[in-house]
């Protein structure tokens, strides 16, 4: 969202095997999409301060990069979060 253009970013990434995932931010939304018969995964980053929703985490994300893929954590800045130390892990080939 946000991008005119959205659509044929992902599509010029998409067709370079080397790259893995797309890492973006400015949208106020935490979310991950896993892969999926492209293997291209899109990384939402979350807000750091204001919040869309009050429900919806704001924080930083640790990354462990590896051979074959990568972990991120989510670390709200409100260790209360229910969301808040989940590690969702990213494959790749």
């Amino acid at each position: 969202s946000g991008l005119v253009d959205s659509d044929a970013l992902v599509s010029v990434l998409e067709s370079h095997k080397k790259v893995k995932a797309l890492i973006y931010g400015h949208t106020h939304n935490w979310r991950v999409m896993n892969g999926d018969k492209s293997g291209l995964h899109q990384v939402n980053l979350p807000p750091v301060a204001y919040v869309f929703g009050k429900e919806r985490p704001n924080g930083w994300v640790r990354a462990v990069v590896r051979e074959h893929g990568m972990d991120l954590e989510l670390r709200s800045l409100n260790p209360a979060h229910g969301e808040h130390g989940q590690v969702t892990s990213l494959a790749w080939g």
